[in-house]
């Protein structure tokens, strides 16, 4: 319940992925929809994710927008890098025979070590064909528990300063009291009646 409380109210964002043609020369995709609360920056949701998960030893000494300035040191086949072609093809509303063009450049320059449309993940790429890498389902799934974590953080401080303050009051209330109670006894008088 708390969960969708607090994603329900982030805006939603798309990312489309695996295009495909479509009737007329149209561009069509799977979409995947997220809520987020960071404007749908697809790429602080990547390197949120690269951050929180790394698995080997990164340079990032250069790390910048451009791809390849980050690098991962344990493999031979470098970081994991993932591909934006289609959600950028999609957005920018090209046509399917547009973006069959341009997908086969950024393939090629992939296949030559250039990683065109892509972002750096930061996650060691321990195979070739890049099998385990991160997919945007994991890119998600660990913005929700980053988020989730937060909340939970904060409840529980939430939590503790409510207690600690109805400490504070009850022991200044108690000591306030006591005090009180020492004076009124101190300045007493004690009448007597005397009968005659």
């Amino acid at each position: 319940m708390v969960y969708h409380l607090i994603f329900d109210n982030y805006p939603s964002c798309s990312f489309h992925r695996d295009c495909y043609e479509g009737d007329n020369n149209t561009l069509h995709s799977v979409t995947d929809q997220y809520r987020m609360n960071d404007e749908c920056n697809l790429y602080n949701l990547i390197q949120s994710f690269g951050h929180r998960h790394t698995n080997g030893r990164v340079d990032r000494s250069q790390a910048g927008l451009t791809a390849g300035h980050t690098r991962c040191l344990d493999s031979e086949h470098d970081c994991c890098y993932f591909p934006i072609d289609c959600n950028i093809a999609v957005k920018s509303e090209l046509s399917y025979s547009q973006y069959s063009s341009s997908h086969r450049f950024i393939i090629n320059s992939r296949a030559s070590g250039t990683h065109h449309s892509s972002i750096n993940t930061g996650i060691t790429q321990y195979d070739e064909t890049g099998e385990m890498c991160p997919t945007m389902d994991d890119f998600i799934d660990s913005y929700y528990n980053k988020q989730k974590e937060n909340y939970f953080d904060i409840f529980i401080i939430n939590v503790l300063s409510y207690f600690l303050i109805t400490i504070v009051i009850y022991l200044y209330y108690n000591t306030y009291n006591t005090k009180k109670e020492q004076e009124g006894m101190t300045f007493k008088k004690v009448i007597t009646v005397e009968s005659v």
